[in-house]
């Protein structure tokens, strides 16, 4: 089986970011990696976040006290994936049932 990781990057609209990463955890049944860049998140959503990701033993969080353009984002997540697929997710985006195994498949094809 091929093996997943998810870069995740909270930017822009925040609020979003916790239900983001639940709908991850929730809609996705394959094994995955997940990395949070957290990028000077405002302290609330942070909280939130880290609500999420209590006791997830999947997860790796790179912190950095700036804001970070997207590419530079996405190239610490490149550096630090191992597995056969990344996937990038930013925290707007609200996942449905099976989206990552579709992703998968499509990848495949």
């Amino acid at each position: 089986m091929s093996t997943v990781t998810i870069g995740f990057f909270p930017r822009e609209q925040f609020s979003l970011a916790a239900e983001s990463l639940q709908r991850i955890f929730e809609y996705t049944h394959i094994p995955f990696n997940l990395i949070v860049v957290d990028c000077n998140t405002p302290k609330v959503y942070w909280q939130q976040m880290e609500q999420v990701l209590r006791g997830q033993s999947n997860v790796k969080v790179i912190h950095i006290d700036r804001y970070l353009q997207a590419n530079e984002l996405r190239n610490l997540v490149i550096q630090e994936a191992k597995d056969d697929f990344l996937c990038f997710v930013e925290n707007d985006l609200l996942v449905e049932e099976g989206w990552l195994s579709h992703l998968i498949t499509a990848c495949k094809e």
